[in-house]
């Protein structure tokens, strides 16, 4: 024994970015044998605070994330990214194969009509807005849309309708459609605020996708009978990721690779 102590036996990156990421580097960060480092794409100018190191920044696609895997001797890549990333999402599997490392990917479940919901379902926003009758004023919960032109472009063809578009950062897209108002907001909320917020606002319609987690703006649309336009998830990538929907049957897995 020369008295050093061993090092991590199992280096992870995150790419995390949305609360179930967040979530997920704190409980692994406590498992032992483990180090985790989380990766941020940098969009959101003052992200929450992480319990472990934080990379910011792109990769500059599959080879570029590939690159950084292989350089920092990771082990394993969790994708924690948003249902809706699925750009990145295949970009992680390449990456994966690349460096020849596991990757799984953390999907949380997506949200289940209630006898109560006024849903329709739609597979493009393009179909969704279309739907929206005359004179609407509409929450739309998209995120921001400077990082979706042609989402943005959809809404502002729709000069007869309002929208008014929560997101966490700013947008310069927003600010530029006349039948667009941007609000700066970060969650969670609760049922009790979004129903202040859709009364306050005058809204008529929702339309949102469906990311699951959280419902309160659901609940609250439903309390206040407002349709819901659900923008439906997009096919998942035919892949031979392992997938986890429990925050905790993930948290077990990782704990038993780390004491193999």
């Amino acid at each position: 024994m020369n008295g050093t102590v061993p090092g991590p036996l199992l280096r992870l990156l995150v790419l995390a970015g949305t609360a179930d990421g967040r979530e997920i580097c704190s409980r692994l960060t406590h498992l032992d044998g483990v180090a985790v480092t989380a990766s941020l794409a940098g969009v959101t100018s003052r992200p929450l605070a992480y319990d472990v190191p934080v990379r910011t920044g792109g990769f500059g696609g599959a080879s570029g994330l590939a690159t950084y895997l292989i350089g920092n001797r990771i082990d394993l890549l969790v994708d924690a990214t948003h249902p809706y990333s699925s750009k990145m999402s295949s970009h992680a599997d390449h990456a994966a194969i690349i460096a020849r490392i596991q990757i799984v990917r953390f999907e949380r479940p997506p949200w289940q009509p209630q006898s109560r919901d006024m849903w329709s379902v739609h597979h493009t926003i393009i179909d969704a807005v279309q739907q929206i009758p005359t004179g609407a004023r509409v929450l739309a919960a998209l995120g921001n849309p400077d990082r979706n032109p042609a989402s943005m472009k959809t809404l502002a063809a729709r000069t007869d309708v309002a929208f008014v578009l929560r997101m966490v950062t700013s947008s310069t897209s927003a600010r530029r459609a006349a039948n667009c108002r941007a609000l700066i907001a970060r969650p969670p909320f609760t049922p009790g605020s979004e129903r202040h917020l859709l009364a306050r606002e005058a809204i008529t319609h929702l339309l949102c996708r469906n990311s699951g987690g959280d419902r309160a703006k659901l609940d609250a649309a439903a309390d206040l009978r407002i349709p819901v336009m659900m923008l439906a998830r997009p096919p998942s990538i035919d892949s031979a990721t392992p997938r986890f929907h429990q925050l905790h049957e993930l948290t077990g897995w990782v704990r038993h690779l780390a004491n193999r």
